[in-house]
């Protein structure tokens, strides 16, 4: 007979954080986000330095984690972005 699956077993050999989904934000934390982000790079200086200070405490409240997975998400999707212009003005690029 072979082996029964034990559920508490494989739980405490994974260990608890391993079982919790990724954390995300909302479509509107995303957008004031990538906003903060845009702003960082800003040629304003005021507007940069603002986009830091609320940057740092918009990651504190949030978490670092959804953060880091929304700023690669927007990187993925500009690249995408970037790509599609590139095939439209250029037929020859794929």
């Amino acid at each position: 007979m072979a082996p029964r699956f034990d559920l508490a077993k494989q739980v405490a050999k994974l260990g608890a954080d391993s079982l919790l989904p990724p954390a995300k934000l909302t479509a509107a934390q995303a957008r004031k986000f990538n906003g903060l982000v845009d702003g960082v790079g800003s040629a304003g200086q005021m507007t940069r330095i603002r986009s830091r200070l609320t940057l740092n405490q918009f990651v504190s409240e949030h978490g670092k984690e959804a953060c880091d997975a929304e700023f690669q998400a927007e990187n993925r999707r500009r690249a995408a972005e970037s790509r599609r212009r590139a095939r439209g003005k250029y037929s020859f690029v794929r």
